[in-house]
């Protein structure tokens, strides 16, 4: 380990330096199964912590690029492909931020009820 950080911290900081933001959407639905997983089912404390913290910054990054607030002020411009993937991966971060009491639970049930009304729209 370098710097003191952990295996967890340094994939998690390569990942994120590395992914491109069009996709992020994408990618973080796959990390975000397995990290939900991982976080459910491991008993060390630290390992949680630390899937916690990149779980809920991959999903910071998603809302940095306003996807929610655009997928409700512009439905015709977003894909329902790229909005079922986002509904998928927050799912996961809601279920990790309410187990972990964050803050941020409430910011993601706005964000669920967004996509899930978004969702609704396109497929009446």
């Amino acid at each position: 380990m370098s710097e003191g950080k952990s295996n967890i911290r340094l994939l998690a900081d390569g990942i994120l330096a590395r992914q491109k933001p069009a996709l992020l959407v994408f990618f973080a639905n796959w990390q975000s199964q397995f990290c939900r997983l991982l976080y459910e089912h491991t008993r060390d404390r630290n390992i949680k912590e630390e899937v916690r913290n990149f779980v809920l910054e991959l999903h910071d990054k998603i809302d940095e690029r306003d996807f929610y607030e655009n997928e409700k002020r512009h439905p015709e411009r977003e894909v329902s492909v790229e909005a079922a993937c986002a509904l998928e991966d927050l799912n996961d971060f809601y279920a990790i931020a309410a187990r972990e009491k964050d803050p941020r639970v409430y910011k993601y049930r706005r964000m669920l009820c967004i996509s899930l009304a978004y969702l609704l729209r396109v497929s009446a």
